[in-house]
């Protein structure tokens, strides 16, 4: 399996109007996109046979969208509003999520969890393996370095593998009673009561968000506190004060309206 011949160059570019820190990698393989394209197709159907899948898991593929997974939140915050509840919903948002995953922990999943092994593991891990990475500012670009993290920016294969990486996390937050939603690197997870338990509902985000940061921690992953929303939805919520939510010592403050995948509001 050596020489498979997708060890190429990623160019970190900037996308317009962001933070250096926010560049992401561009990388260029026509030639091996059919190649990829295939082994998703084989992955995705191993995967849902998987006994870690979870039908909320919607990774990028045919039929599958940010707009059906919006059409899925947003039905069952109506559903909670139709029966005079309030919901508290929590969007998480990574830091730099397909660039941090641990290839060794991949491999691991990919065998333990989903079953994939001898020839089909090692290409795996070729195609993870020898990759390098340089920055391009203006007409300077560095000296290649090697990629010993993530999986490669702009593949084919990339957003299914984190989806399969991240399997266990929608364990936790069913194990805590919170209903969820995943979307490649973005995860909603809500939790529904009446309006005069809203100091439950919001320990109880609280303790979800904490479990779900000590998971990521331990799998390198991380929670970015500065983009995590939470937003209080249902009839007459807009007497309710703005709360806050302290995770670990970072202070989250309820929002008014919030912006991910498409728009929310109170």
């Amino acid at each position: 399996m050596r020489g498979v011949g997708l060890g190429d160059c990623e160019i970190m570019i900037r996308k317009i109007d962001e933070e250096r820190k926010s560049g992401r990698g561009m990388s260029e393989r026509e030639k091996a996109g059919q190649t990829e394209r295939k082994v998703k197709k084989r992955t995705r159907k191993k995967g849902r046979a998987g006994a870690k899948y979870r039908p909320n898991e919607i990774e990028k593929s045919t039929f599958h969208s940010t707009e059906t997974a919006l059409l899925k939140v947003t039905s069952d915050v109506f559903e909670s509003i139709d029966q005079k509840e309030i919901c508290v919903m929590t969007l998480l948002d990574l830091s730099a999520a397909f660039d941090t995953i641990g290839r060794n922990i991949l491999l691991t999943r990919l065998n333990q969890t989903f079953g994939l092994s001898g020839t089909v593991l090692q290409w795996f891990e070729s195609y993870l393996s020898n990759r390098t990475q340089s920055v391009c500012i203006g007409d300077h670009t560095s000296r290649k370095l090697p990629l010993v993290f993530g999986v490669p920016q702009g593949s084919v294969l990339g957003p299914i593998l984190f989806t399969l990486y991240t399997s266990p996390l929608s364990s936790i937050i069913k194990l805590l009673g919170m209903p969820y939603h995943l979307y490649a690197d973005d995860t909603q997870m809500y939790c529904t009561d009446t309006i005069n338990n809203l100091p439950l509902l919001l320990s109880k985000t609280s303790i979800c968000i904490e479990s779900v940061k000590e998971w990521m921690m331990t799998n390198k992953l991380k929670l970015n506190d500065d983009k995590t929303e939470i937003i209080i939805l249902g009839k007459d919520v807009h007497s309710i004060p703005t709360s806050t939510l302290n995770i670990n010592g970072n202070i989250i403050p309820t929002s008014k309206r919030i912006k991910k995948l498409r728009r929310l509001s109170r």
